[in-house]
């Protein structure tokens, strides 16, 4: 037996054998973590296992139970857990480690186990009596000639009546080829990144991969670089306590209607390795699953997903997630947390990217206002997420000029393809060819994006460099420095400056380098500063108070909530004089117009929801009624 069974890795273990022999011929020290990445993780794609799928492998796995220990890696089969792999250090005495690799395949119900530092390799197998036997110890070298490796490949748990299921479709191993080209594009791109970071939007190769995600919709740069970071994803990082350090980025986009904003969430969700879209089914009725991968459109109910099976995808997709009801949230919580509650622990910790679109409460964003006054998400929810972008519909004609260029190229070039898949038609001349790939194709095809994010997951771990932590240590610094005045509030805690890493390790990943530098350093605090100079600035003082964000209060609402009911009665009599104020400077109206009142309002520190909130109070009372839609009369 020399070839895995659908190519992985290295096509065959003779090749893994070669290039893990150069691995080690190099003297490097190799911890624990690179020798997964660089020996074991792919010796397991080797044999035919698609490590990025979380249907078949699951990291870090403690059981459905949630037990305290924790295998490197289970390998699932179509009736649970078919093998365990437990990975030490490369140069460490393994033949004492037995007890741990016995104790996990009894505790998962693994049919055999498999202990490794990447030059040995121990395999152990159940009996019938419910105990687990040494069966061999295998070289590195002899690995092609072991007569029992090929129990661990992937082929002999799938049949081919499960070779197209649905998890089959979702993440197709990327093919030798493909990542030969992968690496070539990246390699071109690279070669002709000269600007500063600065001085472009982020460089050549991320630029060309930006243009790519829903590539009809204009613009949208820095929320497209977010979905892409969230694509690949960061580190996830075991701690000794048994917890975890998630690697998954969190994205929400709060935006405008007709921005567009879903096509762009949907589009990565075409191009995601594996994993579900939900979408706000109608009004009281919670989330569907719209769309499970691009071969399969059945509809599904978010409640008919246990945490577990959320967990296994790569990314869940969520647009009108507002629409989501409490029971749903909870269970989203739960399964994209950081830390996942014990019960659920085996299932991949962290490890499934959100990605979230929601409307502002009144349909249209008031950039004045708080986000999570906006949006009906509890402040719990919204900390998690690593960005929150917002996504305004400001009219600037220039940019309109270019959205509505490619909206209409792109209707045009669609019509050309339905007319000649339904008419008889001469072929299509050489002017309308160029046209055509000028207008609407994207530089990465969907395809290959599809592949280059599964490859630059699967295959690269990179680590921080101290050229990497110096700009991220410096902003955060500077972040908290910001609110000097011991009462003000703290702009940044250091669960953003670990989502800080986690998109810089993206974007080491995206350029498929083993290691995170000053460059993606500063391509996170770009997309970073970007949300926060959106969202986070405190309306009424004008602080740079990330509060905001992540508890979803600025300065106005804690005072409000601190003034208790005796302030709400003045806010209110106070709502009732801007009313009565604003009619009589419109005298021409049936009433005082509420776009009028909601200035005058905030101009005294009135937020737009506590306005409304007392003018129904008002209204209930009968001092103030409605003559016309949207206008308001003191009785």
């Amino acid at each position: 037996m020399t070839e895995g069974p659908r190519g992985g890795a290295y096509g065959t273990l003779s090749e893994f054998v070669s290039v893990t022999k150069g691995v080690v011929a190099t003297g490097q020290s190799l911890d624990e973590t690179n020798t997964k990445a660089k020996i074991v993780t792919p010796f397991i794609r080797t044999l035919g296992w698609r490590v990025y799928d979380n249907s078949e492998v699951l990291l870090e796995y403690s059981g459905e139970e949630g037990f305290d220990d924790q295998a490197d890696y289970a390998l699932f089969g179509p009736d649970g857990v078919h093998a365990v792999v437990e990975a030490k250090q490369i140069g460490r005495n393994i033949t004492n480690s037995g007890a741990q690799i016995r104790r996990y395949m009894r505790l998962f119900g693994a049919e055999w186990g498999l202990l490794t530092n990447g030059e040995q390799y121990r395999l152990y197998q159940a009996t019938d009596e419910d105990d687990e036997q040494f069966v061999e110890s295998v070289s590195l070298a002899d690995l092609p000639s072991s007569a029992h490796i090929e129990d661990l490949m992937r082929q002999s748990v799938y049949t081919e009546d499960t070779a197209g299921s649905p998890s089959d479709e979702e993440s197709p191993e990327v093919p030798s080829e493909s990542r030969e080209r992968i690496e070539e594009f990246v390699n071109e791109k690279r070669s002709n990144d000269q600007e500063p970071i600065q001085q472009s939007t982020f460089g050549p190769l991320y630029d060309s991969l930006i243009e790519s995600i829903a590539p009809s919709v204009y613009g949208h740069e820095m929320e497209k670089f977010g979905l892409l970071l969230s694509l690949v994803g960061g580190i996830h990082k075991p701690r000794e306590n048994g917890r975890s350090i998630r690697g998954a980025i969190h994205i929400s986009l709060v935006h405008d209607s007709g921005t567009l904003t879903t096509d762009i969430a949907e589009y990565a969700a075409q191009v995601a390795p594996s994993g579900v879209h939900l979408s706000g089914g109608p009004s009281g009725k919670g989330l569907l699953t719209t769309q499970k991968s691009p071969h399969d459109s059945s509809s599904r109910r978010l409640s008919e997903y246990s945490v577990d099976t959320l967990t296994r995808a790569s990314h869940a997709v969520v647009t009108q997630f507002g629409k989501a009801n409490e029971n749903e949230l909870d269970q989203l919580r739960r399964a994209f947390t950081a830390e996942i509650p014990s019960d659920k622990a085996g299932a991949n910790q962290g490890q499934t990217g959100l990605i979230a679109t929601s409307k502002p409460k009144y349909g249209r964003f008031d950039q004045y206002e708080p986000i999570a006054e906006q949006i009906d998400i509890d402040p719990t929810t919204v900390s998690q997420f690593d960005l929150v972008f917002t996504v305004v519909d400001r009219p600037d004609p220039e940019e309109d000029i270019e959205a509505a260029e490619r909206i209409l190229e792109t209707n045009r070039e669609r019509e050309r393809d339905t007319r000649r898949e339904n008419t008889v038609e001469s072929e299509p001349t050489q002017s309308e060819v160029e046209e055509a790939a000028r207008t609407a194709a994207p530089i990465v095809e969907p395809e290959f994006l599809r592949e280059y994010i599964s490859y630059a997951r699967e295959t690269y771990y990179p680590t921080l460099t101290d050229e990497g932590k110096e700009p991220i240590r410096d902003y955060y610094v500077e972040l908290r420095a910001k609110s000097a005045d011991e009462d003000a509030p703290v702009p940044v805690t250091g669960r953003k400056l670990e989502a800080m890493v986690r998109l810089a390790e993206a974007s080491a990943r995206l350029r498929l380098s083993d290691t995170v530098d000053r460059e993606d350093a500063e391509r996170a605090i770009k997309v970073v500063r970007s949300c926060l100079q959106d969202i986070g600035i405190d309306p009424v003082e004008g602080d740079f108070t990330h509060d905001v964000v992540e508890t979803g209060a600025g300065r106005e609402g804690e005072d409000a909530t601190e003034d208790g009911g005796e302030h709400d009665e003045e806010v209110v009599e106070s709502v009732r004089d801007v009313i009565e104020i604003v009619d009589k400077e419109y005298t021409g109206e049936a009433g005082a117009p509420i776009d009028a009142i909601v200035d005058r309002a905030r101009s005294k520190g009135i937020s737009k929801e506590r306005l409304l909130d007392h003018i129904e109070q008002l209204r209930r009372k009968g001092d103030v009624y409605s003559p016309s839609t949207d206008q308001y009369k003191v009785v």
